[in-house]
């Protein structure tokens, strides 16, 4: 028993760290780029709580954040910067927490006078943040292949015309939801947390 715990305390330990050089190079990269939502004041990067821990967000109504989340998705590197090559072209996303989730902020969501690209306040833009979301997953996940190939994105933020990028999630119901029981017989949430790239 023993060494079976060794191992699985191992394992846990291996994903514990890839994931914060994941998250250390892909939010290093965002802020040298400029791509992050930023507090009321406008300077600096906005920081709040979500289930990794302290994060921050990347501004999709900035256009140099196109590029860079495109990127990231990539299953080769490209000029050493951090992309996704332990994936393979064939691979489902799901946009967990898009809407975004902000657990320490006021309502359980970004605070409505962040501010993104063009000084644009969060309360005015809050739900096409959501849909570009998915649109940007969307297009990174199709540049994967060449011919591009449709992708398969799930996300929870949602607003009109959404549903060109992907499938609305509602998120945590569970699988015996009378009237969604066939949208939740696969179990979403255990086959994205083991697929699924999740923005951390």
């Amino acid at each position: 028993k023993s060494s079976t715990s060794s191992v699985s305390l191992h394992n846990q330990l291996s994903c514990s760290t890839y994931q914060l050089r994941v998250r250390d190079a892909v939010y290093k990269r965002a802020s040298e780029l400029g791509v992050l939502v930023k507090p009321k004041s406008g300077e600096g990067e906005y920081e709040g709580w979500c289930w990794p821990g302290s994060s921050s967000w990347i501004d999709f109504f900035h256009p140099g954040s196109w590029d860079f989340w495109i990127s990231l998705f990539k299953t080769k590197s490209v000029d050493g910067q951090w992309s996704w090559t332990e994936s393979t072209d064939n691979v489902g996303i799901w946009n967990d927490m898009n809407e975004p989730s902000v657990f320490n902020g006021p309502e359980i969501t970004m605070p409505k006078d962040n501010v993104h690209y063009g000084g644009w306040e969060h309360r005015d833009v809050h739900n096409i943040n959501g849909m570009l979301f998915a649109n940007h997953t969307y297009q990174a996940a199709a540049a994967r292949t060449d011919p591009p190939r449709r992708p398969f994105v799930l996300t929870r933020a949602f607003y009109a015309g959404s549903q060109r990028f992907g499938r609305n999630v509602d998120g945590r119901q569970p699988r015996h939801m009378g009237t969604h029981g066939s949208r939740y017989q696969n179990g979403p949430r255990q086959w994205s947390r083991r697929n699924a790239f999740r923005w951390i």
